[in-house]
Order: structure tokens, then sequence, then C-alpha cells
């Protein structure tokens, strides 16, 4: 009779070891996990342009954002998200760039339509000008600009950074435009194309010399790594000008190649080149950046900023995209990796800890002594 006080003390101590056997074996097959999803990951920015792509590399494709809708310009298109099996987006309505509330999802600032995209984008560009802002960088990477401009000319990637730069210059009262396009042949395309959609902007081509006048907004459109002298002098020019005229400049979309190369160059582009477009990025701020790609090792992940406010990175689960990574930089190549990998590790193991023996009586032990259960953030009841 003495002695039965000390059984359950000697349960919870068994199921203690049992424990820490369980989350050492998941310890390693979290580290095997790890090991398989680093192995085929390779650099795959050789366009510039994604930065998930690029800490992901092979296994990556992109995804559809949004739904392909019969005409941009009517009101009545939705471009809804296109969602994953089991992923229900929400609806969220611009407000003035109002944060959402704390009974919003995590992921309820992202864009439900294309359109409500392009009015994010621009809102985020109009903030930042407003702040005193004149070198504004904004990236739109959703499929539908490629795969579902083939149905529908109003989706090419082009045309809808147009419309960003047109919306932006509605709110903020500019009338004096001037794109700069990568080539020739583009902005013969895309000129005739403005024209019809009624807009009085000015077009020329960053294989030219620029030249400045009186604009006060310049838009450099998915500018490459040849246009990049053009678009690196043309910026120069206008800091040169004082603040108080000086215009906004605009860089979509860039396409100057890998921001974290270390100065060996890439597709045969001398060092020079590859820092200076570094350099030059890294002068603009960036206002608003999307982008959504699909991994065969982690499902859906997307980056998101939107000024003033941090960078934020989504992954689809459960039914919705959890933030899993939010500071106020752009995030590197492996800081994306490292976040996707460490939740994925995280949702294995709280799998594995659903099905242990003795996870019952572990949980009632620490409610007992007062302690948080294994795998359950605060305020959280599992």
């Amino acid at each position: 009779a003495p002695h039965r006080p000390l059984r359950p003390i000697a349960g919870a101590i068994a199921a203690l070891a049992c424990l820490s056997g369980i989350l050492f074996v998941a310890g390693m097959i979290s580290s095997s996990s790890h090991n398989l999803n680093t192995a085929p990951r390779v650099s795959a920015r050789t366009s510039g342009q994604s930065l998930i792509s690029a800490a992901y590399g092979r296994g990556m494709r992109p995804i559809s954002l949004f739904q392909r809708a019969r005409n941009f310009q009517s009101a009545s298109s939705q471009h809804t998200f296109s969602s994953p099996q089991g992923i229900s987006r929400p609806t969220f309505h611009v407000n003035s760039g109002a944060v959402a509330s704390e009974t919003q999802s995590e992921d309820a600032e992202l864009p439900s339509n294309l359109k409500e995209a392009v009015d994010q984008a621009a809102e985020s560009l109009m903030k930042a000008n407003a702040r005193g802002e004149t070198l504004l960088r904004a990236g739109l990477f959703i499929e539908e600009m490629s795969r579902g401009s083939r149905q529908n000319l109003d989706l090419q990637e082009p045309r809808v950074l147009c419309r960003v730069a047109e919306e932006f210059a509605k709110r903020s009262n500019i009338t004096k435009i001037k794109y700069y396009f990568a080539n020739v042949g583009l902005t013969v395309q895309q000129k005739k194309w403005l024209g019809e959609i009624g807009s009085t902007a000015t077009t020329s081509s960053l294989d030219r010399p620029p030249t400045l006048g009186d604009e006060e907004l310049i838009v450099f459109v998915k500018p490459d790594i040849f246009g990049l002298s053009n678009a690196k002098k043309l910026s120069d020019k206008t800091m040169e000008i004082p603040f108080e005229e000086r215009p906004a400049v605009l860089m979509l979309n860039e396409n100057f190649g890998d921001q974290d190369d270390p100065g060996d160059g890439f597709l045969g582009v001398p060092q020079m080149e590859t820092i200076q477009a570094r350099d030059l990025k890294n002068r603009f701020a960036v206002a608003y950046y999307l982008e959504q790609v699909l991994s065969r090792q982690t499902g859906i992940i997307v980056l998101f900023k939107r000024y003033p406010r941090e960078w934020k990175l989504f992954i689809a689960d459960e039914g919705q995209y959890k933030k899993i990574r939010e500071q106020n930089r752009e995030p590197g190549e492996e800081e994306i990796f490292e976040s996707v990998t460490d939740f994925n590790n995280e949702k294995q193991m709280k799998k594995l800890w659903q099905s242990f023996r003795w996870r019952k009586q572990v949980e009632n032990f620490c409610d007992s002594v007062g302690i948080q259960k294994p795998f359950e953030k605060k305020g959280q009841k599992m």
C-alpha cells in the first residue's frame, strides 16, 4: 500500500521514455526527408524571374493561379484562384490597404482574382511613391500570363504589366507615361495595343539609346540583361532631376538573372554585367510581388509582398495557405528552402506524434504538471 502513490509517477516516466524513443526515430526520419528534398535541388534561376523556383530548381513548375477569364476588361470577370484539391480560397476585397483582422485567415490578403492583383500592385506602387520612393519594382509571376494568353491576348504578360502601370498612373493623376520594352519587335506590338485601349503613352525599346523628356512615369516592362545598360543610364538620369520634378520609374518583372550570382556570369554574360544587374535591382524598392509555384516535394508555395507590409511566405496546407515566414526584407533562396523544409518536417513529426501509442498518457501528464504539450502552440488546444 505505501508504494501505490509511486505507480502514476513510474507510468509517467515510462511514457516519457517512450516519447523520447519515438521522437528520436521521428528525428531520424525527418533528417532523411530533408536529405531527400535537398538532393535534387539545383539552381534553376536562369530566367532571373522566380525566387521560389530558384530555391528548388528541378521539380518545380508554375501552376494556375487564377482561372482563365473570358475578358480581362470585363468587371464581371473573376479570375478566381484555381485552387488545388481541398484548398478553399476566401474572398478578399481591397479596402485601401486595411490590415486583415485577427478573425481572418492568414492568407486573407492574397488576391482572389487577377484584377484584384493588378489593383493591389497599383495601390502598393502609389503608396510607395507617395512616401518618396521614385525607383519602384513589382513582380507578378502568374502562369496565366503565358498559358492563358494563348486563348486571351489580354492575359499576355506585357499587357497585364501595362495594366498595372496604367492603373498606377490613373490613381496618381499621371498623364505622361513612357514604356520601355525589351526589344523593337515587342515595342511595336505593344504600341498598337496601347493605342487600342486608349492609352496616350509613348513607347521605346531598351536596345536603343534612351532619351529623357518630360515624362512623369517611366516603365521598364520585362527588361532583360541586354537592356541593362540603358535601363541603368536612364535611371541614373532621373536621379539627377530635382525631387519635385523627378519622374517615377517602374521596373516590372525584370529578367536580369540571378541576384545571388557571385559574379562569375551566366549564359555567357560578362561578370561585370551580372554585378551591375544586382546593384540596379537593389536600388529599386519592391512595392509588390506575387508568385505561386508547385513543387513535387512540397506542394504549393506562395511568396507575397505588398507595400508597406513585410514579405510573406505561404504554403498550401489543410484547406488554406498557411504563413510560414514573415520578414521585412526579400528572402533569399536558401531561406525559402529552409522555411518550407522546416514546415514539412514539423508536419511529419506531428503525424508521427498523433500515431504514438502513449500520446494520451503523455498529454495528460503534461496537463497535470502544467507544462506545454508536444507540438502544441501557446493558446492552442489539440
